[in-house]
């Protein structure tokens, strides 16, 4: 369809720019799509994919000297670095971007209430986990995916190649899994040493939805259920009564052996 769409005489396209297309959906579509380019990691491209510092200075510049952002520019600024900045598409990019939809989000938020907003992540910009349980969790247990994710967080960077393609049925392959993250926006380009990429953690709002992701996918295989608000009560009294090992020690123990274990 998309080819008759584009190709033929009477054809109502003449060129189709499609966004947000994961290597999976580029295996399936191009076997019968051979006149489309992928243009994914495009260095001409890049600065298409967000704002640059220059720009988002810009517009906070902008809407303060209008009289809408009462809060002060560089200090939006300063924020808005740590949680929404340093996405690179393109291993020869010169410029870092900052993530648009979250840069416009905060900006509106701070207009409407004169304040930085209190949820500094955007509801959009957070994937479902869904979208990654299949991943990482095979017959409700974690496979090799899960770890990997683990490790993303606590090492912050990985080394690795970024496929362009693969089929959906090789989608849980470890290469292909890490590469899906960066698709996915979970993780940018830093560098690229011999061809090999090290890809890293963009920022503290991927690095939140991570943890998220690394709990939700415990909770999923009922490795443990935490009602953090008894969790705190019940640990104020261990502190109280109970001579021994801290009440921290009793976790690892279990993570570690994955037994399951309940506090509510």
């Amino acid at each position: 369809m998309l080819k008759g769409l584009t190709s033929m005489p009477d054809s109502g396209l003449y060129k189709l720019f499609i966004s947000g297309v994961s290597p999976v959906t580029m295996d399936d579509v191009t076997s019968g799509f051979n006149i489309g380019t992928n243009v994914s990691l495009d260095t001409h491209l890049n600065e298409c994919l967000g704002f640059t510092e220059s720009e988002t200075l810009e517009i906070l510049h902008y809407y303060h000297k209008a009289g809408r952002l009462p809060l002060d520019p560089d200090f939006c600024m300063s924020i808005m670095k740590q949680w929404y900045n340093n996405y690179r598409f393109a291993k020869r990019a010169q410029n870092v971007l900052f993530n648009s939809d979250m840069v416009l989000y905060f900006v509106q938020q701070a207009m409407k209430d004169s304040s930085i907003p209190e949820d500094l992540i955007d509801q959009n910009v957070k994937i479902d986990y869904n979208k990654l349980r299949y991943l990482i969790t095979v017959d409700n247990q974690l496979n090799g995916n899960f770890s990997r994710l683990k490790n993303l967080i606590e090492k912050q960077e990985i080394v690795t190649d970024i496929v362009k393609s693969f089929p959906v049925e090789k989608i849980i392959d470890p290469e292909n899994f890490i590469s899906l993250l960066y698709y996915f926006g979970l993780l940018t380009i830093h560098s690229v040493a011999d061809g090999v990429y090290l890809l890293k953690i963009p920022n503290l709002t991927i690095q939140k939805l991570m943890y998220g992701y690394i709990r939700s996918g415990f909770e999923d295989v009922k490795v443990f259920k935490i009602e953090m608000w008894l969790l705190q009560k019940k640990s104020e009294i261990w502190r109280f009564v109970v001579t021994g090992p801290p009440f921290s020690n009793f976790f690892p123990s279990k993570l570690k052996n994955r037994q399951p274990f309940e506090i509510t």
